[in-house]
């Protein structure tokens, strides 16, 4: 089963290499590609507390090297971005119901036996 935990090098690698190549772009365009990148997969994962802290860790210290503020800005910053914070478990929670709502309506019937499964 993947863990952010066992993989949180992966994680921080490849939002430092998306840091790296993005000198171009302003702060609003690195963080959708850092939330599409972190978040990407989230609604087939079952999030624990632990794994949800740490996804939360990971999302807050990128935003905190995006707009190079501390941790108590963060608030401000995602106000202004109208960023939603993933702190909020609905966050995730509403990606995962639009993900299975999307497989139910699938052509295929496996996908939507899965799917149904799945959303119990």
């Amino acid at each position: 089963m993947w863990s952010l935990a066992s993989n949180a090098g992966q994680v921080f690698q490849s939002f430092n290499s998306i840091y790296a190549k993005s000198s171009q772009f302003t702060e609003p365009v690195i963080q959708h590609l850092v939330n599409a990148n972190l978040l990407y997969g989230s609604e087939v994962i079952e999030w624990n507390n632990s794994e949800l802290s740490n996804i939360v860790y990971a999302f807050d210290s990128a935003m905190c090297r995006i707009y190079n503020v501390n941790l108590k800005l963060l608030p401000t910053v995602y106000h202004y971005t109208e960023q939603t914070d993933i702190r909020n478990n609905y966050y995730i929670v509403s990606r995962r119901h639009r993900f299975l709502s999307k497989c139910l309506l699938n052509s295929n019937s496996v996908i939507r036996y899965i799917a149904h499964r799945f959303d119990s």
